[in-house]
């Protein structure tokens, strides 16, 4: 009988391994049954105090998410050698951005904008690495130096004049690394940028814009699949606590 405890407490560990095997599966396929959206987390800082023309201060967070269909055709540009950016028009299919103290805004469409390169012309023409998440979000209204104003778009912007950041113009799974598109910062216009774009609109004139620091960028579970994930663990962890894996 002492000898096949231990053959016992195998059994139990090997069942425990299987059923946590079986909980990753499910996961992943249940973020397939759900046509593989992907959710981005992104948050930012302000730099500067824009008062009084918006009420925000130095220090003044922002932060959100975006959804986003990942096989979304491009509508043009889909080209290496193509020096316009590639736009994924309606790829967006939900984005939610809150100013910390002054509410929630949102928007149920939205595109996403790579170039590889994308060029700018001007007085400086320089081309680089560019990817734009874009929103026509609404539902916040702030006070301004003009009277109230509202939110009408936000985008999440990065540029690396390096041209290391994307390996091309494709939309794939993950949103970008922000480390490329910082290490070439610089004070003037050709610089690397890693920026949240956040547009108020008064009731006449010209709009309002804050530039937010991006700080974090990184893709977040999709809650139905992390709670089945949960479910499973936690199911096969009571199998095995009945199997004896616990006892002693």
């Amino acid at each position: 009988m002492i000898a096949k405890r231990p053959v016992k407490r195998l059994g139990a560990l090997l069942i425990l391994g299987i059923s946590l095997l079986l909980a990753v599966a499910v996961c992943c396929s249940s973020r397939t049954a759900s046509a593989g959206l992907v959710t981005v987390y992104y948050e930012g800082m302000l730099a500067n105090d824009l008062r009084p023309t918006l009420p925000f201060n130095a220090g003044q967070r922002v932060h959100g998410t975006y959804t986003y269909d990942p096989s979304t055709p491009a509508a043009y540009g889909n080209d290496p050698l193509d020096t316009e950016s590639s736009s994924y028009n309606d790829a967006i299919v939900d984005f939610q951005i809150t100013l910390d103290g002054f509410g929630t805004g949102s928007a149920f469409a939205g595109a996403i904008w790579i170039g590889k390169p994308l060029l700018f012309t001007g007085a400086l023409e320089f081309a680089t690495d560019h990817y734009e998440p874009y929103a026509p979000a609404t539902g916040i209204t702030v006070p301004s130096s003009g009277g109230p104003v509202d939110l009408f778009a936000a985008s999440i912007r990065l540029v690396d004049i390096d041209q290391n950041a994307l390996a091309s113009e494709a939309l794939t799974a993950m949103p970008p690394a922000l480390a490329p598109f910082q290490d070439h910062v610089t004070s003037v216009f050709r610089s690397d940028r890693t920026e949240i774009l956040v547009g108020f609109q008064p009731s006449a004139g010209v709009p309002h814009f804050a530039f937010f620091q991006l700080t974090a960028l990184r893709a977040v579970p999709e809650p139905r699949a992390a709670a089945m994930l949960v479910t499973c663990v936690l199911s096969g962890l009571s199998a095995a606590r009945r199997r004896g894996v616990w006892r002693r």
